[in-house]
This record gives C-alpha cells, sequence and structure tokens, in this order.
C-alpha cells in the first residue's frame, strides 16, 4: 500500500508492503501454539504466547543509529525480547568439558534467530584479519539462524561484486530501464597500457568516480574521488577500486530502504551535476568522503542546494520502487539492504550506484515500530520454516 505521511519529513513515503503477520491479508502464518500474536498481546508481562527472543550483534555505534533502546521497549510490548550480545558469547564454551559444551549449546539454542551487521569483520576477513576470520567462522559454527545470512551479506561488502549483481539484475518496467552504471575494476596488478581501451569499449569517459573496492572495515573505504579531467586520470588511480561513469542527475538521490516485506523511499541530497570543464574552476579531481554526501541534512560543497526537496513518488512510481525492492529481495537473499538510485538527467533510466546492507533507517517513520513488525515478520518465518 501507499500512504503519504503525516507529521514527518514529506520526502519520505512507505511503498508496498502486506499487513503485519497474523492480520488479515498477511502471507505469513500464525502458529497458535508459540508465537505471540500482536493483536493478542496485554503487554510485556503478557503469558498467552511464548515471547520470542532475538540476539542483536550490534555494535554501540549502530545501535545509536538506530535508536536500539526505542527500538527494544517497542518489541518487548509486542511479545519480542531482544538481547545485545557481545563478540565474546559466540566462542565461550569452545573449550570446556563436553558438559559445559552442551549447556552452552542449549542456552544458544533459546534465540529464535540473530540479528547482526557484520560487514566490518567480513571485510576485515577477507583484508586477512585472521582475528575477524576466526570469529566469523565462530559464528557460523554456532549453526544460529542469522538474519541475514552471512554468504549473502558477502556480495554487498565488495563493491565490485555489488556492481556485478547490479548488472544482473538490470530490467525494465513501464518503459524506463532500471541498469547499472558502466564500471570497470582495477587491482594493483591489472595493466594500464590497456585501461584507455578498456574505458572506452565500457563507453567509460571523465567524469568518472573512482570508489574503494572493500565497502566497509575501515575509514578509508568510504574515501572516494571524482575525476574530471582524462589527463589526470592514471595519476589519481588507487587500487584496488572500481572506476564507475558519473552520472549527471540534478544532485539528487533516493534511497529505497528495505526492510522485509515493506520497503520506504526517501530523497536524499546528492553530488552536482559535474562537467569536464569544472575542471579549469575546481581542479581535476573532487575528493569526499560518502558519509558528508547524501545523509539528509548534508551540506557539502559538493551538494546542490534544495535539489532533495521534492516528492520521490513525483519522480519514481509507486509500482518501479517496489519492483526495485522485490528483484533485490530475491536476488540478494537478504531482509534488511538499502538500494540508492539516481535519475540520469539525459536518458531517465533509473541507475543504482549502490547496494547497502542494514542501513541506519535514519527518517523512516516510527522506526521502532517498524522494525518491530520486521522482528515479528521474521518470527513467524523461523516457526513456520
Amino acid at each position: 500500500f501507499f500512504f503519504s505521511l503525516t507529521g514527518t519529513d514529506a520526502r519520505l513515503r512507505v511503498v508496498g508492503g502486506p499487513s503485519p503477520p497474523g492480520h488479515v491479508g498477511s502471507p505469513y502464518k500464525r502458529n497458535q501454539s508459540s508465537v505471540m500474536d500482536p493483536s493478542e498481546s496485554t503487554g510485556p508481562g503478557s503469558s498467552k504466547r511464548r515471547r520470542v527472543l532475538v540476539g542483536c550483534l550490534l555494535t554501540e555505534k549502530k545501535q545509536r543509529h538506530l535508536n536500539f533502546p526505542a527500538i527494544r521497549r517497542a518489541a518487548a510490548a509486542q511479545g519480542v525480547d531482544l538481547e545485545v550480545l557481545e563478540e565474546g558469547w559466540f566462542q565461550d564454551g569452545d573449550n570446556g568439558t563436553a558438559c559445559e559444551q552442551q549447556q552452552d549449546a542449549t542456552r544458544k539454542a533459546r534465540y529464535d534467530f540473530v540479528v547482526h551487521k557484520l560487514t566490518d569483520q567480513i571485510c576485515r576477513a577477507q583484508a586477512g584479519d585472521a582475528t575477524a576470520a576466526d570469529f566469523l567462522a565462530s559464528v557460523e559454527a554456532r549453526r544460529l539462524r542469522l538474519v541475514d545470512p552471512l554468504d549473502a551479506v558477502r556480495c554487498l561488502t565488495n563493491r565490485s561484486q555489488t556492481c556485478r549483481v547490479v548488472k544482473g539484475c538490470e530490467f525494465q518496467h513501464g518503459g524506463r530501464h532500471v541498469r547499472c552504471p558502466a564500471f570497470l575494476e582495477l587491482q594493483p596488478r591489472s595493466d594500464l597500457k590497456t585501461l584507455g581501451t578498456q574505458l572506452d569499449q565500457l563507453g567509460i569517459a571523465c567524469p568518472v568516480i573512482q570508489k574503494p573496492l572493500a565497502a566497509h572495515g575501515s575509514k578509508a573505504a568510504h574515501e572516494m574521488s571524482i575525476v574530471l579531467s582524462d589527463a589526470d586520470l592514471y595519476r589519481q588511480l588507487k587500487p584496488p577500486c572500481i572506476l564507475q561513469q558519473y552520472i549527471n542527475h540534478s544532485g539528487r538521490l533516493f534511497k529505497i530502504f528495505v526492510l522485509g516485506s515493506r520497503c520506504f523511499v526517501e530523497a536524499r541530497p546528492s553530488i552536482r551535476n559535474l562537467d569536464c570543464k569544472d575542471a579549469e574552476a575546481a581542479g581535476p579531481v573532487l575528493h569526499f568522503n560518502s558519509h558528508d554526501i547524501s545523509k539528509p541534512h548534508s551540506n557539502s560543497d559538493l551538494n546542490q542546494p534544495g535539489a532533495a526537496a521534492v516528492e520521490p513518488l513525483q519522480l519514481l512510481s509507486q509500482e518501479l520502487i517496489e519492483e526495485i525492492a522485490k528483484v533485490y529481495r530475491t536476488t540478494l537473499g537478504l531482509s534488511l539492504f538499502g538500494v540508492d538510485v539516481v535519475l540520469g538527467d539525459a536518458s531517465q533510466d533509473v541507475f543504482v550506484v549502490d547496494v547497502n546492507y542494514f542501513p541506519g533507517y535514519a527518517g523512516v517513520p516510527d522506526l521502532p515500530g517498524e522494525f518491530t513488525r520486521f522482528l515479528l515478520e521474521q518470527s513467524y518465518v523461523s516457526q513456520d520454516s
């Protein structure tokens, strides 16, 4: 369904999604003997149904971004208890006696599922960090139901892999193309002698945006640059990275937040239109941190003032946004992710410029209530599987 929000930022809209689990029209079956239906809950002390227990493997920073205490209170009122897990929790009991290990396994089996954001650890493990690799192996060895599976999350920690996913998800909807900007992966040992030929074959020309290959794991993962001059491109290369065609999009980006069966869309500030002629005034290269560009109240020199003050559904249809969420939900096998799209000025095509796991959902109306709805969805999936 779709409705206009009142009392919230007019740029954000709720798009799509069934009724809450257990309600009329919901695709999620009720398990009468186990999980509490929110419509029947009488508060945190209710004993009508078994309460759902969810482990949360989230950093303190992530908890702050989500306003975790508010989510925990909202969830508890609907029969879902959230417990924050420390990383050491997964190693506890590994070296005890057989009896102690059995007790540990029984204790950990109490959790219906575990919600996590382990993208930093995944990137560090991929970079050769043995501690991170051991921790992830310990998590997977527990055989808990992870929301979402680590293998599904891994493809979003490498920008080249993400671009390949986006390329494979290209489709048309209502005469409009949804596609991936042309890109090229560069490794430290890539043959730069053929770079010009490769870029020509792919149709990539300045302005070109350079992004680190690793999407998480360090501050450097978010340090990017836009090269405005062909003559300076070679001097600015910092492999491993991807080079991606910069798409002029009137300084406006649309964030599609996917939270289980529901999705939300918000217009955000983005980088203004650029031309190679800008190199004369701004210099051949523009350096920026991606965290500074597209926050709700970003005010970077690269932003275009007022560009995000639009109604998203005047430019992107409800059906198109729902279809994008559906395609990526199905392809990735994920339930917590965001899709960043821009509308190309020249073609009016929709370009998917990023897909990220478990975003902050900043601006989503009543996030505690919506996240509780998501947890209830997952609890019904858990009981029916």
